[in-house]
């Protein structure tokens, strides 16, 4: 596993360190043991990697922060991981494992995460972003046909009921079956041709790399003799993607577990709070089906959360311009922020708007 830090000081808040790691070990620059043939292949092995990493970490690297307050942030499929980590700190913590990182868990940040079956409302969310006036492919003349949408229809209803089941059972079988469904019968009409599924406002100049600039700038940077030395590493062949592994999660049915029963176990049973992130321009985590997806989390606070009704937020930009962020709603321990002009990559996108977000989050800390 590779990580990097780094300090900063936010507008009126104290002094922070900010850590960055790839996972699983084999992405990006992190690397298993020398001593450990196997390859992490389910979310349980990454779980206890994650957590011998922090323990390591904090307790021979970083010591000077080893019960310092902390709060994970996961992006796309780390809505896999954030949970379970979260989940097996605290875990440990409360067992007084020997193992157990010292660190207080304060929160959770969730971008554009995927924390619930595949299918379910993150597919059939798709109807209103292409199929209804107000969504966002339809605004910006991207909606879909109406065979599709009425495909869509059709096939929603289904879709949405074997999510259910996954969810219930957490049966990976059922949650593979679900998956496969909702993408043989909705995936192949969502498609929006030439554009980056992760911001549809922008063109796909590069399929190679899921669509994605950014992808293949670092991988280019990364690679540079000197950038690899700066960073305790020669010769070695940085990529942005490992196919390999990807296929191993496929393989294990790994990428179609949902942790929706750990957010809840989050919620109801620990201290911890929760912030969820989500671009309106990415075609891939919809917002309508996260907001539902969230919606329906069963924790205890669901039915005052379910309850409250988005609010449009404001941010004042570097010109000293009030903007129209998106829109939010919160109660208690959770909170959803949408974004406006941001896709996927919610931090890239809108690097202003999230910083306001994430400092009027800390704050509360």
């Amino acid at each position: 596993m590779s990580m990097s830090w780094f300090t900063f000081q936010p507008n009126e808040i104290r002094v922070m360190t900010a850590s960055s790691s790839s996972q699983p070990a084999g992405v990006g620059f992190s690397q298993k043991s020398p001593n450990t043939s196997a390859r992490v292949t389910t979310l349980e092995q990454a779980t206890e990697d994650f957590n011998e990493f922090l323990f390591i970490l904090f307790q021979s690297y970083l010591p000077q922060y080893a019960s310092h307050p902390l709060h994970i942030a996961a992006e796309s499929y780390g809505g896999r991981w954030g949970p379970a980590f979260i989940d097996k700190i605290v875990s440990l913590q409360r067992a007084d494992s020997r193992r157990a990182i010292l660190n207080p868990v304060k929160s959770l940040i969730l971008v554009n995460a995927v924390i619930g079956s595949l299918g379910g409302y993150l597919t059939t969310g798709k109807y209103e972003f292409g199929c209804t006036p107000t969504g966002q492919a339809t605004k910006l003349g991207l909606g879909y046909n109406e065979t599709a949408c009425a495909a869509i229809a059709e096939a929603g209803p289904s879709c949405e009921v074997y999510a259910e089941l996954c969810e219930r059972t957490s049966d990976l079988t059922l949650c593979a079956a679900n998956s496969e469904y909702c993408w043989d019968h909705i995936s192949p009409w969502v498609e929006i041709p030439d554009r980056n599924p992760y911001n549809i406002e922008q063109p796909c100049s590069n399929p190679e790399d899921l669509c994605l600039k950014e992808l293949t700038a670092a991988q280019k940077y990364y690679n540079l003799p000197w950038v690899q030395q700066g960073l305790g590493f020669q010769d070695f062949n940085y990529a942005a993607l490992n196919r390999d592994l990807s296929a191993d999660f496929a393989k294990s049915l790994a990428v179609t577990q949902s942790v929706l029963p750990l957010v809840v176990n989050i919620l109801d049973h620990t201290d911890i709070k929760i912030l969820f992130l989500n671009g309106h321009l990415d075609s891939l985590t919809v917002t309508p089906g996260q907001q539902r997806i969230v919606d329906n989390i069963r924790w205890k606070g669901q039915l005052d959360y379910r309850q409250k009704e988005f609010q449009d937020w404001f941010y004042v930009n570097t010109s000293g311009h009030k903007v129209l962020g998106g829109q939010l709603k919160g109660s208690g321990k959770l909170k959803f922020v949408a974004f406006e002009g941001a896709g996927h990559m919610v931090p890239g996108d809108q690097p202003q708007a999230a910083s306001y977000i994430l400092e009027d989050w800390l704050r509360g800390f």
